[in-house]
Protein backbone atom coordinates (compact mmCIF):
# COMPACT_ATOMS: atom_id res chain seq x y z
CA UNK A 1 0.00 0.00 0.00
CA UNK A 2 3.26 1.96 0.18
CA UNK A 3 3.11 2.95 -3.25
CA UNK A 4 -0.43 3.64 -3.82
CA UNK A 5 -0.19 5.83 -1.01
CA UNK A 6 2.54 7.83 -2.57
CA UNK A 7 0.87 8.33 -5.47
CA UNK A 8 -2.26 9.50 -4.21
CA UNK A 9 -0.06 11.95 -1.96
CA UNK A 10 1.65 13.09 -5.51
CA UNK A 11 -2.21 13.85 -6.88
CA UNK A 12 -2.79 15.46 -4.26
CA UNK A 13 0.17 18.06 -4.67
CA UNK A 14 -0.67 18.62 -7.90
CA UNK A 15 -4.30 19.20 -7.83
CA UNK A 16 -3.60 21.81 -4.83
CA UNK A 17 -0.85 22.73 -6.88
CA UNK A 18 -3.17 23.29 -9.76
CA UNK A 19 -5.88 24.89 -7.35
CA UNK A 20 -3.42 27.44 -6.19
CA UNK A 21 -2.41 28.66 -9.50
CA UNK A 22 -5.83 28.98 -10.77
CA UNK A 23 -6.46 31.57 -7.70
CA UNK A 24 -3.62 33.60 -8.45
CA UNK A 25 -4.49 33.22 -12.36
CA UNK A 26 -8.18 34.56 -11.49
CA UNK A 27 -6.76 37.25 -8.77
CA UNK A 28 -4.17 38.57 -11.53
CA UNK A 29 -7.32 38.64 -14.16
CA UNK A 30 -9.67 40.83 -11.84
CA UNK A 31 -6.96 43.09 -10.94
CA UNK A 32 -5.91 43.87 -14.55
CA UNK A 33 -9.81 44.02 -15.18
CA UNK A 34 -9.96 46.78 -12.41
CA UNK A 35 -7.46 48.35 -13.24
CA UNK A 36 -8.70 48.94 -17.04
CA UNK A 37 -11.89 50.06 -15.79
CA UNK A 38 -10.04 52.78 -14.01
CA UNK A 39 -8.17 53.66 -16.78
CA UNK A 40 -10.85 53.96 -19.11
CA UNK A 41 -12.97 56.11 -16.43
CA UNK A 42 -9.59 58.66 -16.33
CA UNK A 43 -9.56 58.53 -20.17
CA UNK A 44 -13.81 59.45 -20.40
CA UNK A 45 -12.69 62.23 -17.93
CA UNK A 46 -9.96 63.66 -20.17
CA UNK A 47 -11.84 63.40 -23.48
CA UNK A 48 -14.80 65.32 -22.22
CA UNK A 49 -12.43 68.03 -20.49
CA UNK A 50 -10.18 68.38 -23.47
CA UNK A 51 -13.07 71.17 -24.95
CA UNK A 52 -13.71 72.70 -21.26
CA UNK A 53 -14.05 76.42 -20.95
CA UNK A 54 -11.00 76.38 -18.66
CA UNK A 55 -7.97 76.67 -20.13
CA UNK A 56 -6.17 75.05 -16.93
CA UNK A 57 -8.92 72.13 -17.20
CA UNK A 58 -8.27 71.44 -20.97
CA UNK A 59 -4.06 71.36 -19.83
CA UNK A 60 -4.92 68.83 -17.16
CA UNK A 61 -7.54 66.76 -19.68
CA UNK A 62 -4.56 66.31 -22.20
CA UNK A 63 -1.70 65.64 -19.57
CA UNK A 64 -4.21 63.20 -18.34
CA UNK A 65 -4.44 61.56 -22.03
CA UNK A 66 -0.76 61.96 -22.31
CA UNK A 67 -0.27 59.81 -19.38
CA UNK A 68 -2.82 57.02 -20.52
CA UNK A 69 -1.56 56.89 -23.66
CA UNK A 70 1.83 55.76 -22.26
CA UNK A 71 -0.18 53.43 -20.00
CA UNK A 72 0.44 49.77 -20.31
CA UNK A 73 -2.89 49.05 -19.67
CA UNK A 74 -4.16 51.27 -23.29
CA UNK A 75 -4.51 48.58 -26.13
CA UNK A 76 -2.79 49.83 -29.46
CA UNK A 77 -5.79 50.75 -30.51
CA UNK A 78 -6.72 53.46 -27.70
CA UNK A 79 -3.38 54.83 -28.22
CA UNK A 80 -4.13 55.68 -31.57
CA UNK A 81 -7.68 57.19 -30.61
CA UNK A 82 -5.61 59.18 -28.35
CA UNK A 83 -2.91 60.07 -30.45
CA UNK A 84 -5.77 60.89 -33.63
CA UNK A 85 -7.34 63.47 -30.64
CA UNK A 86 -3.93 65.06 -30.35
CA UNK A 87 -3.77 65.51 -34.33
CA UNK A 88 -7.22 66.76 -34.68
CA UNK A 89 -7.13 69.28 -31.99
CA UNK A 90 -2.99 70.66 -33.39
CA UNK A 91 -4.73 70.87 -36.85
CA UNK A 92 -7.59 73.02 -35.64
CA UNK A 93 -4.99 74.97 -33.17
CA UNK A 94 -3.07 75.50 -36.56
CA UNK A 95 -6.31 76.66 -38.20
CA UNK A 96 -7.05 79.23 -35.50
CA UNK A 97 -3.40 81.21 -36.15
CA UNK A 98 -2.81 83.49 -39.10
CA UNK A 99 -0.50 82.47 -41.03
CA UNK A 100 3.03 84.18 -40.06
CA UNK A 101 3.44 87.85 -41.49
CA UNK A 102 -0.18 88.10 -41.43
CA UNK A 103 -2.48 89.54 -38.52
Amino acid sequence: MEVADLILRIVQVIVAGAGFWMVVKTLRQKDTSDNRAEWWKRYIWAVEHITDTSPKIQEVAWLNLEVLSESPLATATEAELIQGLAESDETADNEDDPPEGQQ
